[in-house]
């Protein structure tokens, strides 16, 4: 009796809904949090049955790798900057479609006024579902502009165009 909720990460939508149905059924705590990988350009352990999953049931959606290890922010410009563990992890993103979404997410960040970064996390926040976007920082002035990102609004056709350019895989 002392769990009060109960998170998942990386599970397919099979097993997190029969899950849920036998802790429904035994008056159990079901799972309420999922934590997908998932970002602009990277979206294939967030797949659009379990987002609907997610939306049916209230559960919360705590995405980690929002910023694609730092490939949406427009810190990694071709194959040699890819260095050190934080770049091989990019370099996973590093696709034609990935690099085509990049000049997108810069138009719109000079639209804004804002960064890349917080262009791509404004847009997985504003995602149906999503709860609050995981993203990681290694200085003072990362953290903070990572937390200007949430008071950034798109508007309906920046949001389109980012949608257009984002990989459901």
């Amino acid at each position: 009796g002392k769990v009060r909720v109960l998170g998942a990460s990386n599970i397919s939508t099979a097993r997190l809904s029969a899950m849920n149905a036998d802790a429904t059924a035994r008056e159990l705590v079901p799972f309420t949090v999922i934590q997908p990988g998932y970002n602009l350009v990277w979206r294939n352990e967030y797949p659009a049955d379990l987002e609907a999953l997610a939306l049916r049931d209230g559960l919360e959606v705590v995405p980690y790798y929002s910023l694609a290890s730092g490939f949406l922010t427009g810190k990694y410009a071709g194959d040699d900057d890819f260095v050190g563990i934080r770049g091989g992890s990019a370099q996973r993103f590093a696709n034609p479609l990935g690099w085509a979404a990049l000049p997108v997410v810069k138009a719109i960040a000079d639209e804004c006024g804002a960064t890349m970064g917080q262009i791509a996390l404004a847009w997985i926040a504003a995602r149906p579902a999503i709860w609050a976007p995981l993203a990681s920082a290694t200085s003072r002035g990362q953290v903070d502009e990572l937390i200007a990102a949430t008071k950034l609004s798109l508007s309906d056709d920046q949001t389109a165009r980012l949608n257009a350019v984002s990989i459901d895989c």
